[in-house]
């Protein structure tokens, strides 16, 4: 059966290019509630060096106790182990869900481990309840995440009606990530992603 027997809405992320030598160019896909993210297609160009779009998958767990606005410090139930299977760490892409139905896309700054405190790079916008989502991203390296080889100075264009990549849970969030590695300011650039949401 076709993707579109169960696709339930579509989306998409335009043009993005590294602002500075070695900046990251990230897309954050919010997930939604009983559907699947599916990448249906996407193109990306590499700069002076080889380079790789990565399509990150979070593991997940809940925040433990509510969480106020403006504030860095999450308490949660259990440490989500990044998609390697290693502690949670500095520097992992985490994912919060805040009260007023946005996500709050950010780093962890640090980590305690006795009692299960996460510090997060970036405060929070929005206060969220006890036992919201909160995933892991880990780094683009990580197991799990699917990779995708862009040679220099070329641009890859792939797609599939039948979806590229899917997550492997639902109601999960995905990011998008290239690194610009050592290239200028403006050589790399993520042309545009389309997504889907599907019901299974």
């Amino acid at each position: 059966m076709s993707l579109n027997s169960y696709l339930s809405e579509a989306a998409s992320k335009g043009y993005l290019a590294n602002a500075s030598t070695a900046a990251a160019i990230v897309h954050n896909i919010d997930p939604k509630s009983g559907k699947r993210i599916v990448i249906i297609a996407f193109a990306a160009t590499a700069g002076t060096e080889d380079d790789t779009v990565y399509f990150m998958n979070p593991t997940k767990t809940t925040t433990n106790g509510a969480v106020l606005s403006g504030i860095t410090t999450v308490v949660l139930t259990a440490d989500p182990l990044d998609p390697s299977g290693n502690i949670i760490a500095s520097s992992d892409h985490v994912c919060l869900q805040l009260d007023d139905g946005t996500f709050h896309y950010t780093t962890l700054s640090a980590w305690q481990t006795s009692n299960l405190t996460a510090t997060l790079t970036d405060a929070t916008s929005s206060s969220c309840a006890d036992d919201s989502d909160f995933w892991n991203f880990g780094v683009y390296g990580d197991n799990g995440h699917f990779a995708y080889k862009v040679a220099t100075t070329t641009q890859v264009t792939p797609e599939a009606a039948s979806g590229l990549f899917y997550a492997p849970n639902k109601g999960y969030p995905m990011k998008v990530y290239q690194l610009s590695a050592a290239d200028l300011a403006g050589a790399n650039h993520i042309d545009y992603v389309t997504i889907g949401y599907i019901k299974q």
